[in-house]
């Protein structure tokens, strides 16, 4: 059972640089965007506001935070594994960055 892929992602872009950690965001007031996981920034876009917003999007322009709540059930240890990330990140669990 993936629980990661069964829970709920969002995402979200904000200035580069502008959030260095994740309780910061809320004080932006961000939009976020519901997305699929595996999935990226423009797919979101794409999903919400259709194709021709995705294709002008400048998605490397921003920062982009993805976010989820992990289901409380089942028990660790826990991997969590990013095949494919095609760009830099920083992994966040709670307020720890991991």
């Amino acid at each position: 059972m993936d629980l990661l892929a069964e829970a709920q992602w969002v995402c979200t872009a904000v200035e580069p640089g502008s959030v260095d950690h994740p309780d910061e965001l809320d004080a932006l007031d961000p939009r976020w965007l519901p997305v699929s996981v595996p999935g990226t920034a423009a797919g979101a876009i794409r999903d919400a506001n259709g194709v021709d917003a995705a294709r002008q999007a400048q998605t490397d322009a921003s920062d982009w935070w993805f976010v989820t709540d992990v289901p409380a059930r089942g028990r660790g240890p826990w991997r969590l594994s990013f095949d494919g990330l095609a760009t830099q990140a920083e992994i966040w669990v709670g307020s720890q960055r991991v």
